[in-house]
């Protein structure tokens, strides 16, 4: 099974935007067809950036990076089309 890392961008997008690329690889994690792998301080994260009045999504610093050890650093787009 395909094991997945959500940061807080893709989540804050997954749950805001219905139509989203980022709602449909969460929803896949919660119908089982992905291992979502979340953190303590991930979801810390997560409620303090949704709970601002103004934020922003993207992570181009670590989508510049391609790869971290063994683990793909892809955008929702990336991860969908090798699906």
């Amino acid at each position: 099974m395909i094991r997945l890392v959500l940061d807080t961008n893709t989540l804050i997008s997954a749950v805001g935007w219905r139509d989203s690329k980022q709602r449909k690889i969460l929803e896949a994690c919660l119908f089982k067809e992905y291992l979502l792998i979340e953190s303590a301080e991930l979801l810390e994260e997560f409620v303090t950036v949704i709970s601002r009045p103004k934020f922003s999504t993207g992570d181009q610093h670590l989508l510049h990076l391609r790869q971290f050890g063994k683990t793909a650093i892809l955008t929702a787009s990336e991860f969908l089309q090798k699906e």
